[in-house]
């Protein structure tokens, strides 16, 4: 069976994930299968209402609304509404035609279950699969999702884990292109570990290569217990803190700890900035002990190293900050960890105190959300000549990021999340990363590569005997005076 993303619609309800969607023969409209029964998938238009839906599509609307709890906050246009009806038989002539329902399959288990097995085609010298890939058949490489949506379907989490499923799909279908064969397996486990646990103990993981999941403490302990049982490698890719990793060599955790950041950068600053005047920032009532930030981590490398430093509580408007700054050397700043807004409010005094004192130079160093400023404010971070440490980045001009933007949106009718990072890139830059290192282990390949990351880079090793694979690269992003953006990977 052909892989096709723009026949792929994803649909959560009551925290079950959905795969499918299909021309219905009297409407035009996608189809989803749920339970064994089948729904039109509507959006609501102006001036609809109750009577004029359930007239149209022949229903009552007692059926329109056990089909749709949130009809009881009353119906609004650009709503989503899954309206049943009774399929009919699927002819010949149109399976011929291709108009054959591609429905999805939701066991006892609450599973969802996507297989692909496309054998490998042949590819051009510049791309960038092995074609001595051999495939033992009926043993094809296998991946697991283990996607934790909660049991409120309409909640921004669950919306975040569907876009990094839709991202993981689309690199799928990229890597499908290049000739590579596998098969994909997403589980709905929930939030807590007892769906998670029966999945375990009924065999549903025995036969996969990889595992991908573990959103939460209790779940990520789980799976790291199983992973040392199974001897499997299990990716753990929304936490940066996960004591497990310490002593266990098959996790591999991909989010770079912002403590493992800072050290890093602590000693390339201390470098990269040698003879300047360090202004490290502490926030007035925190304690050394609560200190977290950057900093914090700076300034224990330069007690050790004998560096001189300045260390203040700055103002409100931060005019007695730049008036104490150095007239000679470039005056680097180290802000405390602060949220988005506050950083939004810093940057802006410090912008208007600087330009005061226009003798003064400046250097800001900034914290992974400040990527997240709006658009009017970014250009602030130039004017700083700030510097920013993140696990994260991608370059919305670049044409690869632009490409996956516009093919998001035509494949899956929407944008992506406003959100940061971007949890779409996220599973497609894990997919492109993970799987055909799957492959190849699985097939003895020498050299299996996938498509271009767009938001994370990835260089994975262990930092002990013993423990597991940390992802040990970040981006250091330079907002320039020029107005350029330039972006070092620190390994």
């Amino acid at each position: 069976m052909a892989f096709n993303l723009k026949k792929i619609g994803l649909v959560c309800l009551m925290g079950y994930l959905l795969l499918g969607s299909a021309r219905a023969t009297d409407v035009d409209l996608p189809v989803v299968e749920l339970f064994g029964k089948s729904y039109y998938r509507y959006e609501v238009k102006k001036k609809e209402t109750l009577f004029s839906l359930c007239r149209r599509f022949n229903i009552t609307q007692d059926e329109l609304r056990r089909a749709n709890p949130s009809l009881a906050n009353g119906l609004k246009a650009g709503q989503i509404l899954l309206i049943p009806f009774e399929k009919q038989a699927v002819t010949d002539e149109q399976r011929v035609a291709g108009d054959q329902p591609v429905t999805g399959n939701n066991t006892e288990n609450d599973t969802a279950n996507y297989t692909e097995n496309n054998p490998p085609i042949e590819t051009s010298d510049d791309e960038v699969t092995d074609l001595s890939i051999h495939y033992d058949a009926g043993d094809l490489p296998r991946i697991t999702l283990l996607l934790p949506f909660e049991e409120q379907a309409t909640t921004a989490i669950n919306e975040r884990f569907v876009e990094f499923y839709e991202g993981f799909l689309m690199a799928v279908d990229s890597l499908k292109s290049l000739g590579l064969s596998f098969e994909v397996q997403a589980l709905h486990v929930g939030t807590g570990t007892q769906k998670m646990e029966a999945l375990m103990d009924a065999g549903a993981l025995d036969q996969t290569d990889y595992c991908l999941g573990g959103a939460n403490p209790a779940q990520i302990a789980l799976l790291s217990s199983w992973a040392r049982r199974s001897r499997k490698p299990t990716i753990l890719p929304f936490s940066s803190r996960i004591p497990e990793m310490a002593s266990n060599n098959y996790l591999y955790q991909p989010l770079t700890s912002q403590e493992k950041m800072q050290e890093r950068l602590a000693a390339y600053m201390s470098i990269r900035f040698a003879g300047s005047n360090y202004v490290l920032l502490k926030k007035e009532g925190v304690s050394t002990a609560d200190d977290t930030s950057l900093s914090e981590a700076l300034k224990a490398l330069f007690n050790q190293r004998g560096t001189n430093y300045q260390e203040r509580v700055p103002d409100e408007t931060l005019d007695e900050l730049v008036t104490s700054l150095s007239d000679t050397y470039e005056n680097v700043i180290v802000p405390y960890d602060m949220s988005l807004n506050e950083a939004t409010r810093f940057v802006t005094h410090l912008v208007a105190a600087a330009s005061k004192q226009p003798g003064k130079t400046i250097t800001l160093i900034g914290y992974p959300e400040w990527q997240a400023m709006s658009r009017r404010n970014l250009p602030l971070l130039n004017q700083l000549n700030t510097f920013v440490f993140s696990s994260f980045y991608a370059d919305f001009q670049q044409d690869v990021v632009r490409s996956f933007q516009v093919n998001f949106n035509q494949t899956f009718g929407k944008g992506l999340l406003n959100t940061f990072p971007k949890y779409g890139m996220m599973g497609y830059d894990l997919a492109s990363h993970f799987i055909p290192r799957m492959v190849a282990e699985k097939t003895g390949a020498q050299t299996v590569k996938g498509p271009t990351h767009l938001q994370h880079a990835y260089g994975f090793r262990p930092e002990m005997s013993g423990s597991g694979a940390y992802n040990q690269v970040f981006f250091f992003i330079h907002y320039t005076r020029e107005n350029r953006v330039d972006v070092t990977l620190l390994r």
